[in-house]
């Protein structure tokens, strides 16, 4: 298997070619995917509420609509690794709780490694949190709930929190 098989990527922005329909860009993508679940792309097309949108050209998507198309796609493709960068921005509440289920169900067989500011979305894929510091990548050793706390405990938002602190009361006084 080719390597570039092995993973999928869904970038926070995309540009999806505007003169394929969905159906066309799920095909022309899952052509290169040797263990791609081709079968399956009428029932993932319902499942996401594409069904009458199969047949039109992405032009005519919205952000969130391509959005499915690119999660049905990363699903699709079999891909060992699905790499998503805000995958959950755009999409309404029942189709990122289908996702969210979705991605857990596939959990023992695939692997995602998900990047988001979204701690709801972190407590669903706990496994390995990392933080962004300094432009470097640091293991997070505790769990989803301590997030706050630690990123409160940094140097740098201590400083922004003492700020918004202090006009908030600066503002207080000023409008009295």
């Amino acid at each position: 298997m080719p390597s570039s098989s092995k993973s999928f990527y869904i970038p926070s922005d995309f540009y999806l070619p505007d003169y394929m329909t969905g159906n066309e860009y799920i095909q022309f993508v899952l052509a290169r995917y040797p263990n791609a679940d081709l079968d399956k792309v009428d029932s993932f097309f319902e499942l996401y509420d594409l069904k009458e949108a199969k047949h039109q050209l992405l032009e005519s998507y919205s952000f969130g609509m391509k959005k499915k198309v690119q999660i049905i796609a990363a699903v699709l493709s079999n891909a060992p690794y699905v790499l998503g960068d805000e995958l959950f921005n755009g999409l309404d509440f029942e189709a990122t709780l289908m996702t969210v289920k979705l991605f857990q169900a596939l959990l023992g067989h695939r692997s995602f490694v998900l990047i988001s500011h979204n701690t709801t979305i972190i407590n669903h894929f706990c496994d390995h949190i990392f933080l962004m510091s300094n432009g470097k990548l640091v293991p997070f050793t505790g769990d989803a709930s301590q997030l706050e706390a630690e990123v409160l405990r940094t140097e740098s938002v201590h400083d922004k929190i003492t700020f918004i602190q202090r006009y908030a009361t600066f503002d207080d006084n000023v409008s009295k």
